[in-house]
């Protein structure tokens, strides 16, 4: 522990002499992650970008779209991408940070037609509302291309929930763990009325820790460590545990 703790803080102390301004692009509508505000750029992430810049003397310029223009123009090598999963394919093109957040996937579906989820193949059958240019890992994604069930994607949390209160699907996927999912339950009246219609299966579908990541060919692994240095003092400080209150008592 004490020779990380000296390499963060030769990071740190060396960072503003090779900081750098570094275009980093994600998902619009992730909230509380990452989300727009009255055209502004909030959220979760975007915080922790902005405070690790500061600590380590980088800027961010986050652009925030829907999220598969967004991996894609990372992908062509025009900027970072955060929020990003890591599967085998993708860790031969990008460059990884540490995890900004281990997301749990939750399955939400309505109470009347709730059912047991152990294992994959507990989904037979089923339609499956997801987010749109997301892999939910190689287990799940083998198991969509073999037939098992079907994902039926979409742009937004939101709409997700109300195609499942609509019966258009059997379940809907919702990103980003316990603060996603409450997130998503009260972004509109509609579904704050519709609260005991909805219930959340005890078992995630996934496990998938979220990260920021460069494209190998624009040679940022610097970047990122100084951005992992950055994230371990504000994990060390409680600044980290701070801004996630404060998206849990609504204030982002």
């Amino acid at each position: 522990m004490k020779r990380i703790a000296l390499i963060c803080t030769f990071l740190l102390c060396n960072s503003i002499a090779i900081a750098e301004n570094l275009v980093v692009f994600g998902g619009d509508s992730f909230g509380p992650f990452a989300f727009l505000k009255e055209g502004k750029v909030d959220g979760i992430m975007p915080r922790m970008l902005r405070r690790a810049g500061e600590i380590s003397g980088d800027t961010y310029d986050i652009q925030l779209m829907p999220w598969k223009r967004a991996y894609l123009k990372s992908e062509k090598g025009e900027g970072g991408v955060f929020g990003l999963s890591l599967t085998p394919d993708r860790a031969k093109v990008f460059d990884y940070s540490h995890s900004m957040y281990d997301n749990d996937v939750k399955i939400v579906t309505l109470a009347n037609k709730a059912f047991t989820f152990r294992k994959l193949t507990d989904l037979k059958g089923k339609v499956m509302g997801g987010l749109n240019g997301v892999s939910y890992g190689e287990e799940v994604d083998a198991a969509v291309e073999n037939g098992v069930f079907t994902i039926e994607r979409d742009f937004q949390t939101d709409g997700r929930l109300l195609k499942l209160l609509y019966g258009r699907i059997d379940a809907a996927l919702v990103d980003g763990g316990q603060l996603g999912l409450d997130s998503a339950l009260n972004s509109t009246e509609e579904m704050r009325k519709s609260l005991d219609r909805f219930v959340v299966l005890p078992n995630a579908l996934v496990h998938d820790p979220l990260h920021l990541a460069f494209p190998k060919v624009m040679g940022k692994r610097e970047a990122i460590d100084r951005f992992n240095a950055a994230l371990a003092a504000m994990k060390k400080s409680g600044e980290l545990k701070r801004i996630f209150a404060e998206a849990k008592i609504g204030v982002l």
